[in-house]
């Protein structure tokens, strides 16, 4: 199924902005890169287009990195896609780890990216989701038509 339109950027000033369609200004997200391949690309818009819209990862968060949250859209965070991506590199390595996140940092969605991510890559993976609030319960199941849901 087609769903039309999924990311939105927005620049200005050299600067960029990204968001899902519909989403409004205030809730526009920077990407912030400190480091990588384009770091050192001196002009700011030039280096924000190719750290975000470079055709793998560009193509990897309109694919991978795109939720619905109680019928509204929305895009991970620079924190949420580094935190995920390296998650997914313990896991390959079949080793633990820890995501530190701060309160309102997105938590939960970062958990339903990681969670995604397993269920598609390692076969016959089985993820347990345990949460404190109905909210994360819909949200954990939000998308996912293989979940279930114990009683």
């Amino acid at each position: 199924m087609w769903e039309g339109w999924r990311l939105t950027i927005q620049t200005r000033l050299g600067r960029l902005r990204y968001a899902t369609i519909d989403t409004g200004e205030k809730y526009y997200l920077k990407w912030v890169e400190d480091s990588g391949p384009h770091a050192d690309e001196p002009n700011p818009l030039d280096r924000h287009l190719m750290q975000t819209c470079g055709k793998r990862r560009f193509l990897e968060l309109i694919h991978d990195f795109i939720v619905y949250d109680a019928g509204t859209k929305k895009v991970c965070r620079q924190n949420q896609y580094f935190g995920v991506k390296a998650a997914q590199d313990f896991i390959l390595r079949r080793e633990g780890g820890i995501i530190w996140h701060t309160q309102g940092s997105g938590k939960s969605l970062t958990m339903v990216w990681l969670a995604k991510w397993i269920r598609e890559h390692r076969i016959g993976a089985r993820v347990l989701i345990i949460t404190d609030r109905t909210e994360l319960d819909e949200l954990a199941y939000a998308g996912d038509s293989n979940s279930q849901r114990g009683g």
